[in-house]
């Protein structure tokens, strides 16, 4: 059997006995004075007969063409329907399919944002740690900043009375060693010099005006 598509084309039987009305309007048709007995009315055997083309069985008891017609009509319609199910059917697989896929997307976008939160809140505790270290080791780097100044300050003043106590020493040196070599070669101790103001330059002693008139007339 054929199902699908299929055309059918009603078979037309001409029957010179089907008698025509010609088409005509209303105001034509005019009702008689008096209606006739009915005794007289009677049925023509050919109208009381049933077609077999069009009844429910041919002569020899296979269906007709309505009967044939209407069945194969029935037979398209259930696949039809039958087609339409199984496209209903993979359509809602199709979207089933697809709503599974967008959970699981959800899902995975959920564990993502999850993640991404944990290590948001991870990376800020450590930022804010980092600026903890960050102001400790800023406030540690500012005291040994002043401590280094301080110690530097405290560099230059002890190296500055070094220096002093170190020239001190070499002039306190030069002074004893002019006054031994004076006092060998001349005699006189130092506390017989009569007031001589001794220097520790090229002549060892550099006696004033009066103090040499002393010396002179000692």
């Amino acid at each position: 059997k054929r199902v699908g598509f299929a055309t059918f084309r009603k078979r037309e039987k001409k029957s010179e006995k089907t008698p025509t009305i010609a088409s005509s309007s209303p105001d034509d048709i005019k009702e008689p004075d008096t209606f006739p007995a009915d005794d007289h009315l009677s049925l023509s055997p050919t109208l009381t007969q049933i077609d077999p083309l069009l009844g429910d069985e041919g002569p020899n008891g296979e269906p007709g063409d309505e009967v044939a017609r209407l069945r194969h009509r029935v037979e398209i319609l259930e696949y039809e329907a039958e087609l339409m199910r199984v496209k209903m059917e993979m359509a809602v697989k199709k979207e089933r399919a697809k709503a599974e896929n967008a959970l699981s997307l959800m899902r995975r976008a959920t564990v993502e944002r999850d993640k991404a939160q944990q290590e948001f809140a991870n990376e800020k505790q450590w930022r804010e740690k980092f600026e903890q270290q960050f102001d400790t080791l800023s406030s540690e780097r500012t005291k040994l900043i002043r401590d280094k100044e301080a110690a530097e300050k405290k560099a230059e003043q002890l190296e500055k009375s070094l220096e002093e106590s170190k020239q001190s020493q070499i002039r306190q040196h030069k002074s004893l060693n002019c006054l031994s070599a004076f006092s060998s070669s001349s005699g006189i101790s130092p506390s017989n010099s009569g007031g001589i103001a001794y220097s520790p330059n090229s002549a060892c002693f550099s006696p004033s005006v009066d103090n040499l008139q002393n010396f002179q007339k000692g």
